[in-house]
Order: C-alpha cells, then sequence, then structure tokens
C-alpha cells in the first residue's frame, strides 16, 4: 500500500491588517476635519471682512450724509456765512475754514468744514469723526472741485476755485482691523422754475413765463381761466393740473420739489439799513440811529412811516439804494429807477410803477409773510428772487426778470390768501441767480 503525500499549503497571517485600515481611515478623517477647520476659518474671516466692510461703508454713508447737509446749509447760507453770493461761498469751502487759498501741501484745511456761520457741527479734513455708541467706526470728509476727465483736473485748472457750481464731497469711512470705504457724491446748483410754490396756484390773463427756465412748478394743484397765457418750457403740478392754452405744455402728477426754507433773518447781514419796528431808521453794521420818522412827512432814505399801520411804505423818487431789513409790513409804489433789496419780517406789497432791480446781488424782495404784486405798466422788478414765507400774488402789468417762489407755510396775514398769477405779468427767468439751490444729483464709491 502506497502512502500518498501531500504537500502543506500555509495561509499568510493577516494580523495587524485591520489597524492600518484604522489608520488610513483615521487619517482620512483627520485631514476631511482638517479641511473642514480650514474652510470654516476662512468663511469666518470673509464673513468678518463682509462685516467690517459693511460697517466702514455705513460709516462713509454717515459722513457722506453729513458733508453734504453741512455743505448745502453754508451754500444755502451765503450772506450769514460773509460772502456776496452762494458761488463765492462754494470757492470758501473749497478754500477751507483759515480762508488761505494757499496748496494743498501747504495748506491741509483745503476742503475742510468749520464751524462758520449757521453750521454748529464741524468735520475736520484730516482727522476722523467717531461714530456715537459705535466702537471702532468713524469717518472723515472733505470738499474738492469736480475734476474733468480724462486729465482728473479741476475745470479750470485751480482746485480753489469754483466756475461751473459744481463739486464733490468725499467721504471716507474707517472699521475694525483698519477697513476703509470711500465714497463720494456730486453736488450741484439746481436752478428753480421762474415760479414754483409749495402750495396750490391759480393762473389767468395774458400772463407770460418766459426764459431757459420759464416753467411754472407747484407742489400742489394748478388751476387757470382764459387760454391766453405762455410758458416757454412747461407748467407742472404734483396734483391736479387744470389749465388750457395753445401756448402752454403742462401737466399734472409731477415730482414734489424741495423748496428751502424762507428766513429774513438769514438774510439781515447783507443789509446796509434796518428799518425798525420803532419808526427809526439805523445803520446795520454800526447800530447807529440814522433818522426818525417820528412825523408824517419824515422821510428816513425816501422812507415814511405809517402810525396807522406801524408799518413803512416809500412813493418816493429819490430813495436812497441799499438793503433794507425792515421789521414790520413795507409797501412801496412809484419809486426809482433805483437799486435797492427789502428784506422784510412781514409783508411786502408793491404797486404803482416802480423801477427796482437787486442791490444785493440775486436778492430782490424776500418776506417772511405775503408778497403781493400788482404793478402798472412801466413796472420793473429785476435781476433777484422773490421768495415768500406764505404766499404769492401777481397782477397788473409787471415785468419781473428772476424767480419767484412762495414757501406756503402756514396764513398768519390775511394780505394774501392764496397763490396766483392774473393779468398781464411778464416773468423772466434763465438761471444763475442766488436763488438757485445746491443738492446731489449722484454719488458712487470710490475703488
Amino acid at each position: 500500500m502506497e502512502n500518498t503525500h501531500y504537500s502543506a499549503i500555509g495561509v499568510r497571517n493577516e494580523r495587524g491588517s485591520a489597524l492600518l485600515g484604522v489608520v488610513l481611515l483615521l487619517m482620512l478623517m483627520s485631514a476631511l476635519a482638517a479641511a473642514l477647520a480650514v474652510s470654516g476659518e476662512t468663511e469666518t474671516l470673509i464673513s468678518r471682512n463682509q462685516r467690517d466692510g459693511a460697517r466702514a461703508h455705513a460709516a462713509a454713508e454717515a459722513g457722506l450724509n453729513h458733508a453734504v447737509e453741512l455743505a448745502t446749509t453754508f451754500i444755502f447760507n451765503w450772506s450769514n456765512n460773509g460772502f456776496g453770493s452762494a458761488d463765492a461761498a462754494v470757492d470758501g469751502l473749497l478754500i477751507g475754514p483759515d480762508g488761505l487759498s494757499g496748496t494743498s501741501p501747504t495748506d491741509a484745511d483745503n476742503g475742510g468744514f468749520d464751524a462758520r456761520g449757521t453750521i454748529t457741527a464741524a468735520i475736520p479734513h484730516d482727522v476722523s469723526i467717531a461714530l456715537a455708541g459705535k466702537t471702532n467706526l468713524s469717518y472723515g470728509a472733505e470738499l474738492i472741485d469736480d475734476l474733468t476727465p480724462p486729465a482728473g483736473k479741476p475745470e479750470d485748472g485751480n482746485p480753489l476755485n469754483d466756475t461751473n457750481m459744481t463739486v464733490l464731497v468725499r467721504s471716507t469711512g474707517h472699521g475694525p482691523d483698519g477697513t476703509e470705504v470711500t465714497i463720494e457724491a456730486v453736488l450741484t446748483a439746481y436752478p428753480f422754475p421762474a415760479v414754483v410754490t409749495n402750495d396750490d396756484i391759480d393762473v389767468g390773463g395774458s400772463f407770460s413765463v418766459l426764459g431757459s427756465f420759464g416753467s411754472i412748478h407747484t407742489n400742489g394743484d394748478l388751476t387757470g381761466t382764459g387760454n391766453s397765457g405762455t410758458v416757454d418750457q412747461m407748467a407742472t403740478a404734483v396734483g391736479s393740473y387744470l389749465y388750457s392754452s395753445p401756448s402752454v405744455d403742462g401737466h399734472g402728477g409731477a415730482p414734489m420739489m424741495e423748496l428751502p426754507p424762507v428766513n429774513a433773518a438769514d438774510y439781515l447781514p447783507v443789509a446796509d439799513f434796518i428799518l425798525k419796528d420803532d419808526h427809526t431808521l439805523v445803520n446795520r453794521s454800526t447800530g447807529a440811529v440814522i433818522c426818525n420818522a417820528s412825523t408824517p412827512t419824515t422821510e428816513c432814505n425816501g422812507w415814511k412811516w405809517k402810525n396807522a399801520t406801524s408799518s413803512w411804505y416809500s412813493n418816493s423818487g429819490a430813495i436812497i439804494t441799499g438793503t433794507y431789513y425792515v421789521e414790520t409790513d413795507v409797501d412801496f409804489n412809484s419809486i426809482g429807477p433805483v437799486s435797492m433789496t427789502v428784506i422784510s419780517e412781514g409783508n411786502i406789497t408793491v404797486g404803482g410803477s416802480p423801477q427796482v432791480w437787486a442791490e444785493t446781488p440775486g436778492v430782490l424782495l424776500i418776506a417772511d409773510k405775503d408778497i403781493k404784486l400788482s404793478g402798472t405798466p412801466g413796472t420793473t422788478l429785476t435781476e433777484g428772487v422773490i421768495r415768500a414765507h406764505e404766499q404769492i400774488e401777481m397782477s397788473g402789468n409787471a415785468t419781473i426778470s428772476g424767480s419767484v417762489m412762495a414757501e406756503d407755510a402756514a396764513h398768519d396775514s390775511s394780505t394774501v390768501t392764496s397763490n396766483s398769477i392774473q393779468g398781464s405779468v411778464t416773468i423772466t427767468y434763465n438761471g444763475g441767480l442766488n436763488g438757485d439751490v445746491f443738492g446731489m444729483s449722484g454719488w458712487r464709491e470710490v475703488r
């Protein structure tokens, strides 16, 4: 019997392979965890950067709003701030608080905002203002002349002289970790229409509103009678428009137009004389009494006092040139020709056939109450704005060169009860007067 021999096949030892698999799995999980940790940290950093950028942008917007408010207020109050015109006030802001027109390397406050005039808060040119109640948030702002592309230089080559009534306000917001965002806005002059009112206006007769800005606008309703009116540009109303004339293009549903407040006291610094409510005439700059109109026959620079109404009036052809600030009602008729500006804390009434042009550049008649114009042929009121805190009524044959505005405040006076243009009044306006206002026409982020 033969024995059969079989060769034994050995089985490999697999002890430790499971450990290796676990190690490899742990390495994979560790790499995945590390990747997730890095991704999470990156997302956190991105989120924080976005948050810091948003906070810096909000700070820049706060600075821009602050600076725009200061600049527009300063320019509007050009007279109170010692300037001869709104354009001169713009140059004053470009030059800066010290009033010295040195170049930027030698005059670091160019374009800075200060506390002159009615401005009560300041933005230093080179120092950031911290936002109240906010940690690590601040802003700084400056005003610069607009730049002409592509050269990137001021429109006339002089950064301290504006020639086109357009400037830039630049604000930089500072956030945590050195984050900065810069935005800038364009400020430009917006000429008012020849006639603009906050409340309803009624038109009629053969009136004419002429010139490149020969428009009528009301933030209320526009109604009219007859069909002989002429408007060179357009007649618009925020409310209803009820007037038909072949020479007037008009419509309702127009956008609201924001009107500046009318306050006689804002113009006091440009006055030469004050007609006081105690029937004396004083020199505004010195306070010296020049004349006392205590009797009906006494004339003070051509003005007389009415005891019955405690007001001033003039029908004198020899009235003295000047800007008159009146503490009461005032009326005048057939005076002039004379260079004269009248600013009244009461009503202004104009009749007869006066010939008057603005003595303070761009400013003709300002009233804290009503203005009533009822001139006859030969009446001319030229080269200035006419503004009433309440209402304005125009009739007769007056010829007006300038813009007319009624703020339409609550009726404190019964001289005029509603805005109207009647008769053959002619109003011509081509812009460019101090009645124009500055506003923001656009803004962008500077990258």
